[in-house]
């Protein structure tokens, strides 16, 4: 009876990992789209995690707002780097571009928020992702 089980979770496993590189996969066609479209986007960065505690409510998984080139939709930067010198050169770019800034977050939010769940697929939970032309990086994210 263990020797079923074994095989089942030896299918499991194999079964995550195949689906994991087909999210994986999926991800990087939208990313190649997405800079295609936007050649003034050099990095795209977000979190995603299920809370720890959530005041007796579920705690549920989240995609939370992504920050293009280290500057989020509202021209904060990523906290997660803490560079003060790309917020003060965003602060100094013109309304247009900071327009067409908020436009292209708000439209990257709209991809990851409608996939939540390939997100979490993709790139695990309690994750920061940081995607550039070549490179995809998942790094542990540290959360209260």
């Amino acid at each position: 009876m263990g020797l079923m089980l074994d095989k089942l979770n030896k299918q499991k496993k194999e079964l995550d990992e195949a689906l994991q590189k087909t999210a994986r996969d999926a991800y990087v066609e939208v990313f190649n789209e997405f800079f295609e479209k936007y050649p003034q986007v050099e990095k795209i960065s977000w979190t995603q995690a299920t809370p720890y505690f959530n005041d007796g409510d579920p705690c549920v998984f989240s995609v939370h707002e992504c920050c293009i080139n280290g500057i989020n939709s509202y021209g904060d930067g990523d906290y997660q780097e803490e560079d003060e010198e790309v917020e003060e050169a965003f602060a100094e770019k013109s309304k247009e571009e900071q327009d067409e800034h908020e436009k292209i977050c708000n439209e990257f939010d709209k991809i990851i928020y409608e996939n939540e769940q390939a997100a979490e697929i993709a790139f695990g939970d309690h994750s920061r992702i940081v995607v550039t032309r070549d490179n995809i990086e998942v790094d542990e994210y540290y959360h209260d």
